[in-house]
C-alpha cells in the first residue's frame, strides 16, 4: 500500500542532493559524437566497447617519430576523408531510402563512439549535432521510420540491455531513443506543426519500465523520453497515443508507488525514492483522473501526507494541476482543494521554523559578529527597534567598551540628547540591539520556496481543467479566497528585495528608518500567512463557509484584507 511503501525513505538534504547530483552526472556523460572527431587507439577499457571500423579509426601517433609518424598522419588524413565521405553517403542514403551506407557508417563509426570511455563527456551537444546532421525536417516520414526500426533501435537495444557497457553509454542509448521522431517538427512557414515521436521508440521506452533486469536509473531515463511523448500528445489534442499506451504508463507509476514494480525490491533506496517522485510526475503528464478517480485519490494522499518530503508533496500538487477534473464529483473536488490549501499552510509554517532555526544557528556560531556573544550576553537581535543606537556616539561608546551608563554620562557631558543611548521613552534599554540578517543566499532560497509553494497551490485551484466547474458554491468561495491571499502573499514575500530601478531604495534616510530585520519580517510573513490560511480553512469547514460573495469576487470581512 502507499502508506507503507512511499514512506520507507525520506532522504536527508545531503542524500537528496546526492541523488540529483549522481543522476545529473550520469546524464551529463551521455554521448553521441560528430562524424569528424578523430578516435585514437586505447588500452583495454573497464567496460565493453564496440570496435570502430578500421577504415574509420585513426592510428595513434603518440609513440612514433620520423617517417613512421609522417606515414601515420598520412593514413589518418585518408581515414578522415573516408569518414566524411561515409557521413555524406549515409545522409544521402537516409534521403533516398538506401539503408546500406547508413548501416555501414552508423554501425561502424557513430554507434561504436557511443561506447568509447574517452568520448563520454560532450554528450548533449554532440547528440544535438547527430540529429541536426541526419534528421533534418526534409527527411520524409517513410525513410525516418526505416532508419529508426532497421538501424537505430537494434543498436540502441543492444547497448541499453548490455550490462557490460558503461552506464553512461546505456543512458545515452535511452536518451537518443527518447528524441526519435517519425515526423519532424516544422517551426516556420506555412506548414508549422509539432513533431510526431516514433511509435516504435515509445514501445522501446515503455518496455524498459516493466523489464525486471532494467536498473532503476535506466527506467528514470526512459520516463524522461516517455514524458516527451505525452507532452507532444497533449499538443496534438490527445490523438498521438491510445488508451492502452496510457494505461501501461499509469499502471507502472501506481505499481512503483506501491512498491510492486518489476525488480523494485532490489532497487537502491535513494533510487527507489527518485523513481517514486518520477512516477508522481508521470501521473501528471498522463493527465487522467484514473478509473473511479484512483489517480486523483493517490495524488491527494501524497500531497496531504506531512511525512513525505516537501518536494514529493509538491510533485503531487503539480500533477493535480495537470489532471482534467471534468465530470469529477463535488466531494472529490472539495478534497483536492482543501488538501492543496492544507499543503500550503504546512509549508509556510515549516518555513517559519526554518528561518528561526537558521537564525539561531547563525547567532550561536557567531558567524557575523566575531567576539560578540549575542546569546550569552542576552543581546536582542530578532528586531531592531533603535537602529540609531548603532551609529554616532552610541556606536562610539560601544567600540570603546563603555556600558550604557557610561555612554549616558558621556553624551550628557557633551551636551547630547540622552535618547542617543536610551529608548524612545527616555528609559535606558535593557540591552544593546543588533540588526541580524541571514545571508542573502539563504533569504533568496527561502523566498523562492515560499513563492513556489504559494504559486503552485493557487495554480491548481485557479487553472486545473474542470475543477471550478465541478466545485460546489462553498468551494468556489475557497478558491476565490486563496487567489486573493496568494496575490497579497507573493507581494509580501518580497520583503528585503531591492529594486535597483528605484533610487529611493538607496536613500540614507529610508535605510535609517528600518526598525526590524528583513529576516524577522520574512519570518513574520510566513507566520501570518500560515495563520491566515488556517483561519480560511476553519471558516470554510464551518456550516456557513466563507460567506456569500458576488459572482467573480470574494466577499471580504468588514475592514479586513482577507475574504473570510
Amino acid at each position: 500500500m502507499l502508506d507503507s511503501n512511499l514512506k520507507t525513505h525520506s532522504p536527508s538534504r545531503s542524500a537528496h542532493s546526492g541523488i540529483l547530483l549522481g543522476l545529473a552526472a550520469a546524464m551529463a556523460t551521455l554521448i553521441l559524437l560528430t562524424s569528424s572527431a578523430p578516435v585514437q587507439a586505447q588500452e583495454a577499457p573497464a567496460f565493453k566497447v564496440i570496435p570502430i571500423n578500421a577504415k574509420f579509426r585513426d592510428d595513434s601517433t603518440e609513440n612514433l617519430t620520423g617517417n613512421a609518424r609522417t606515414e601515420a598522419r598520412r593514413r589518418n588524413s585518408a581515414k578522415r576523408k573516408a569518414r566524411n565521405d561515409a557521413r555524406d553517403a549515409a545522409r544521402d542514403g537516409i534521403s533516398s531510402g538506401n539503408m546500406a551506407p547508413v548501416k555501414e557508417y552508423f554501425n561502424g563509426y557513430i554507434f561504436p563512439q557511443m561506447t568509447q570511455p574517452e568520448m563520454l563527456k560532450e554528450s548533449g551537444a554532440l547528440r544535438d549535432t547527430f540529429f541536426r546532421t541526419f534528421f533534418k525536417s526534409d527527411v520524409n516520414e517513410a525513410n525516418r521510420k526505416r532508419v529508426i526500426s532497421e538501424v537505430i533501435l537494434p543498436a540502441m537495444q543492444a547497448i541499453a540491455a548490455g550490462k557490460d557497457y558503461s552506464p553512461s553509454a546505456r543512458l545515452n542509448a535511452i536518451a537518443l531513443v527518447g528524441r526519435l521522431d517519425e515526423l519532424a517538427m516544422v517551426r516556420s512557414g506555412t506548414r508549422v506543426r509539432p513533431p510526431r515521436p516514433s511509435s516504435a521508440a515509445f514501445a522501446f521506452l515503455a518496455a524498459q519500465l516493466n523489464e525486471a533486469s532494467s536498473p532503476a536509473w535506466l527506467k528514470a531515463a526512459a520516463i524522461q523520453g516517455l514524458v516527451r511523448h505525452l507532452q507532444v500528445d497533449k499538443a496534438r489534442g490527445g490523438k498521438l497515443l491510445n488508451d492502452g499506451q496510457r494505461d501501461l504508463l499509469e499502471t507502472f507509476a501506481l505499481n512503483t508507488l506501491d512498491g510492486k514494480n518489476a525488480g523494485q525490491a532490489d532497487w537502491d533506496k535513494d533510487l527507489d525514492y527518485w523513481l517514486k517522485r518520477r512516477s508522481v510526475q508521470l501521473l501528471g503528464a498522463i493527465g487522467r483522473p484514473g478509473a473511479g478517480g484512483k489517480v486523483v485519490d493517490r495524488l491527494v494522499t501524497i500531497a496531504g501526507d506531512a511525512e513525505q518530503t516537501a518536494w514529493m508533496q509538491l510533485d503531487a500538487i503539480k500533477s493535480l494541476r495537470a489532471i482534467d477534473f471534468s465530470g469529477a464529483s463535488e466531494d472529490q473536488v472539495s478534497k483536492v482543494m482543501v488538501t492543496v490549501v492544507e499543503y500550503l499552510q504546512r509549508q509556510l509554517a515549516a518555513e517559519e521554523k526554518t528561518i528561526a532555526t537558521l537564525l539561531e544557528d547563525l547567532i550561536y556560531k557567531n558567524i557575523l559578529y566575531g567576539d560578540t556573544d549575542l546569546v550569552v550576553s542576552g543581546t536582542r537581535y530578532a528586531k531592531n527597534v533603535a537602529k540609531a543606537a548603532r551609529s554616532g556616539m552610541g556606536m562610539m561608546g560601544m567600540d570603546m567598551g563603555m556600558d550604557s551608563d557610561e555612554m549616558d554620562m558621556m553624551s550628557m557631558g557633551m551636551g547630547m540628547e540622552g535618547s542617543m543611548t536610551r529608548g524612545a521613552n527616555g528609559r535606558k534599554p535593557e540591552e544593546p540591539v543588533f540588526l541580524v540578517e541571514l545571508p542573502n543566499y539563504q533569504m533568496n532560497l527561502i523566498r523562492r520556496r515560499m513563492k513556489i509553494y504559494a504559486f503552485s497551490a493557487n495554480d491548481v485551484l485557479q487553472n486545473a481543467s474542470g475543477l471550478d466547474e465541478a466545485a460546489s458554491a462553498k468551494d468556489k468561495q475557497l478558491r476565490l479566497a486563496i487567489d486573493k491571499f496568494t496575490k497579497e502573499f507573493l507581494k509580501d514575500s518580497n520583503i528585503g528585495l531591492i529594486d535597483v530601478s528605484k533610487e529611493d531604495d538607496f536613500e540614507d534616510e529610508e535605510m535609517e528608518m528600518q526598525k526590524e530585520s528583513y529576516t524577522s519580517q520574512l519570518q513574520e510573513v510566513c507566520k501570518n500567512g500560515a495563520a491566515d490560511l488556517k483561519t480560511i480553512l476553519t471558516r470554510h469547514a464551518g456550516e456557513g463557509g466563507l460567506g456569500d460573495a458576488p459572482a467573480g469576487e470574494a466577499k471580504p470581512a468588514a475592514g479586513g484584507a482577507l475574504p473570510f
